[in-house]
């Protein structure tokens, strides 16, 4: 339902946080829109400000994770782990990618990654001299 004393700008973006909340729901949906609806839609967009801004002031970081083998006790391989810096704050990956990858972002935060990883002196040499280099995603 509209509210008569909303203006047209209004109307629009409330029309279009209840379309993406309808596709986010599947196909053939229809939603009204309510406020959460709308608040949601800010909140993404908010993400996606600070996930760009991220990938441009190269404020995303690798942690390098040993992955021990029970065995012996020693580490078989390391696995990287995606953080992104907001000021002091360290932001675990489950707040960020799930709407990196909504919005398209995840070419180009695997791109950051692998240049990162490659990047290092010693895997460096190892992504240049071979045109395949380990990776599990």
């Amino acid at each position: 339902m509209i509210d008569r004393s909303s203006d047209m700008m209004t109307i629009i973006a409330n029309a279009d946080a209840a379309l993406y909340a309808a596709k986010e729901r599947g196909r053939n949906r229809s939603v009204l829109f309510a406020q959460d609806v709308g608040q949601r839609l800010v909140e993404a967009t908010e993400w996606l400000s600070k996930i760009r801004g991220a990938l441009r002031d190269n404020l995303l970081r690798l942690s390098f994770q040993p992955v021990i083998r029970l065995g012996s006790g020693e580490a078989e391989h390391f696995e990287a782990l995606i953080r992104m810096t907001d000021g002091a704050e360290i932001v675990l990956p489950d707040r960020f990618l799930p709407i990196a990858e909504r919005y398209g972002l995840m070419p180009q935060i695997d791109r950051w990654c692998s240049t990162r990883w490659c990047g290092s002196s010693r895997r460096g040499r190892r992504c240049a001299s071979s045109p395949t280099f380990p990776a599990q995603v």
